[in-house]
């Protein structure tokens, strides 16, 4: 038993990660102590019990066919796992493979102790079709992910997409705890009135910044995206969107797919809740 334990810690090692507090798999940290546990109790129950027994012509056959029976009981388990028989947590390389992902776009870390640097922006805000709308994305890591994929359509239906992603912090809050946040809210303020984009998108994890310990505005986080909604409107901006956030998992994806359809025999679906965190989908912003 304690050997079995031992190698489902090896197996579940690059998944779960023993160290890593966020993990759901963290109560198998306690395999460790409890093999050594279940070791010393195997040993002093049942182990030395056996060795004392002395073996003769009666009841040699008893302990082969137990030998027997406990070996072909362990590759029985075995063949399980291997054939895919049983739901295993460590198989989400079954219909995933790793690669790398080409990110495009601009985003800057305003966290406490990083440097103030626009020069990042560079590359996001240039304007590759004068005559055509100017789409401004504002936001944090949320929003970064999503230029990944809004850039290239829009680059193909010749409309300009400008991409300010300030990770860590609220989307156009000035008196955020974190000084790199207000000096990189108000340089985008700036920008807003040099670039005068046709629409302004919000995106962000709002289910994050409801709860950000950093969040410094005298109204609550819901009333100061509005706020700064209705003013951009009255500067002029013609199309104010709040958007977001994206789906955040409690597993990963292939996971809960392998786990939940693909060992089950069901086919996968084009679209699940599975696994999602529930807040994130439930929330509102109330106005």
């Amino acid at each position: 038993m304690a050997g079995i334990l031992n190698a489902s810690n090896i197996l579940l090692w690059h998944e779960a990660g023993y160290f890593d507090a966020a993990s759901t798999h963290k109560p198998l940290l306690h395999f460790w102590s409890l093999c050594i546990v279940l070791a010393w109790l195997t040993c002093r129950l049942i182990e030395q019990p056996f060795r004392a027994i002395r073996v003769s012509r009666v009841n040699a056959p008893k302990f082969i066919w137990a030998g027997i029976f406990a070996t072909a009981s362990i590759a029985s388990v075995g063949a399980l796992i291997s054939s895919g028989a049983l739901h295993r947590s460590w198989d989400d390389s079954l219909i995933s493979k790793p690669y790398e992902v080409a990110q495009i776009g601009c985003g800057v870390n305003a966290d406490l102790g990083k440097e103030f640097n626009p020069e990042a922006f560079a590359n996001c805000d240039k304007i590759m079709f004068p005559a055509s709308a100017k789409v401004m994305l504002l936001g944090d890591s949320h929003a970064f992910s999503l230029y990944q994929g809004l850039k290239p359509y829009l680059d193909s239906q010749n409309i300009n997409l400008i991409g300010y992603h300030v990770l860590e912090c609220t989307p156009l809050a000035l008196n955020d705890k974190r000084p790199r946040c207000m000096d990189y809210n108000r340089w985008i303020q700036e920008q807003i009135r040099r670039l005068k984009p046709d629409v302004i998108i919000l995106f962000a994890h709002h289910l994050f910044r409801t709860q950000d310990p950093y969040f410094g505005e005298a109204t609550d986080y819901s009333n100061h995206l509005w706020s700064q909604a209705a003013a951009l409107k009255a500067q002029g901006v013609p199309n104010v969107w709040i958007m977001g956030g994206i789906p955040n998992w409690e597993e990963s994806l292939p996971h809960a797919m392998n786990f939940n359809f693909f060992n089950r025999g069901k086919p996968i679906p084009e679209h699940t809740y599975t696994y999602i965190v529930q807040d994130a989908y439930r929330q509102r912003l109330s106005k």
